[in-house]
């Protein structure tokens, strides 16, 4: 799957929900981020077939950030498992194996996002 844009770490998913019923909500850069993955894992479901896989997965994530600025290799992964839950596989919980990288890319940043079986 791949995804254009700026990743949106977990420091920018969520804001402060005031007034009646506070907590906390998800942002809008956060919203649209998760829109974007969801998308990428439609159109590679669409490929792969109609069938949810069943076993354990390994789910690889490359981040491309678009300065140098520092970053948290791990922020923005939880969301993208929730947006590919019910896309990609029947429940994050699937995932086994995850492997994060990180480089700088401001030319075409986003994240390379490879779903597959576990393998021991």
């Amino acid at each position: 799957v791949e995804v254009s844009g700026n990743p949106c770490g977990v420091n920018a998913a969520y804001r402060v929900r005031r007034g009646p019923g506070r907590g906390l909500m998800l942002s809008g850069k956060a919203r649209g981020w998760k829109t974007l993955v969801e998308l990428a894992a439609r159109g590679a479901h669409r490929k792969a077939g109609p069938r949810w896989p069943t076993e354990d997965l390994a789910v690889e994530i490359e981040w491309r950030w678009p300065s140098k600025r520092r970053r948290d290799v791990d922020g923005p992964a939880k969301g993208v498992l929730d947006a590919m839950e019910g896309v990609l596989y029947a429940d994050d919980c699937q995932v086994k194996r995850l492997v994060l990288t990180a480089r700088v890319d401001p030319e075409n940043p986003g994240a390379t996002i490879t779903v597959g079986p576990r393998v021991a």
